[in-house]
């Protein structure tokens, strides 16, 4: 049996992140291994509900029904998981505990190790992926719940942006857009140098994956692969990012009188060797060069849709 252990201290109370880690539609927000979830998803589960959650834990993709088996809120939260088409699974559990004015949030995973071979190769390469993606879990998971508390704000090589844009198109028209990575240096090309596909799925597609180079106004290039995990047309994509940059973004397109409302929330950690020795010293710079890049792809977005509209006018 092996036995994952992670726990953080979060700045909210216990009943607020109980709440939210027990919504499994939240998961893929915080949760890197975590590419969507269907059933029940919108609420805090009860004893014997259940949701069916695809995942890509250490290289390996597939799908795991969740069971709730206990639920003391706002102490403890257990589920079971049976993989769809393996004999095989895990125990998730959550405590809380009440931790000053926030809360001990303490996870553990716990899988069987079935036979000799399987033992070998979660010892030599499984158990440490696992571990090291069940504590970016946790790290992420604080950042989400905590954005604007002064706590999390020390972090100097964690970020949370929350961008809008307003754009002269309907929802339809702005959506392949947004969708569409690939177009990116196309009409973004102030940004992004290149975004090249690293599979065959479409870029609305959970599990689509692309290597994407881009910059800003600030003398240093980024890369990082970006992987779709949640997807609901036309109004909703989410997507993980590992590389110079390692955590998760959503876009929302809501309909408005003047055409649509674009966000864009970024929660990321500067995992590249120069962006982490400059994070400490120059953090408001390197945010603002962030809002500068998103500044760019609104006033290109909103060209290139306003000129369009114009010209179906005539």
């Amino acid at each position: 049996m092996t036995r994952m252990y992670t726990q953080i201290h979060i700045e909210r109370s216990p009943s607020k992140v109980f709440d939210f880690v027990t919504t499994p539609a939240n998961w893929p927000r915080w949760h890197p291994s975590s590419l969507g979830v269907e059933g029940a998803t919108a609420h805090s589960l009860a004893v014997g509900e259940q949701v069916t959650e695809s995942f890509h834990v250490a290289g390996r993709r597939g799908q795991v029904i969740w069971t709730v088996m206990e639920r003391d809120a706002p102490h403890r939260w257990v589920i079971d998981g049976r993989i769809v088409g393996r004999n095989a699974g895990g125990v998730v559990s959550y405590t809380l505990q009440p931790d000053g004015e926030g809360t001990l949030f303490q996870r553990e995973f716990t899988y069987p190790t079935p036979t000799l071979f399987f033992t070998i190769i979660d010892r030599l390469v499984v158990r440490r992926r696992v571990q090291k993606e069940s504590e970016q879990a946790t790290q992420q998971l604080k950042t989400l719940l905590e954005m604007g508390s002064s706590r999390a704000a020390l972090n100097a090589n964690r970020y949370y942006f929350l961008d809008e844009w307003s754009v002269p198109a309907s929802v339809n028209e702005v959506w392949p857009y947004i969708v569409n990575g690939g177009d990116y240096p196309r009409w973004w090309g102030m940004v992004y140098d290149k975004v090249e596909s690293l599979n065959a799925m479409a870029g609305d597609q959970v599990g689509a994956q692309a290597a994407v180079q881009a910059h800003g106004r600030l003398p240093y290039t980024i890369h990082f692969t970006s992987e779709v995990t949640a997807v609901t047309a036309p109004t909703m994509m989410s997507l993980k990012a590992y590389g110079d940059l390692t955590g998760t973004g959503t876009w929302r397109l809501t309909p408005t009188k003047a055409g649509t409302s674009v966000t864009f929330e970024w929660i990321v950690q500067a995992d590249k060797p120069l962006l982490r020795l400059l994070s400490p010293l120059v953090k408001p710079v390197l945010a603002e060069n962030h809002r500068w890049t998103m500044r760019q792809g609104e006033a290109a977005l909103q060209k290139l849709l306003g000129a369009k509209m114009n010209f179906d006018q005539f």
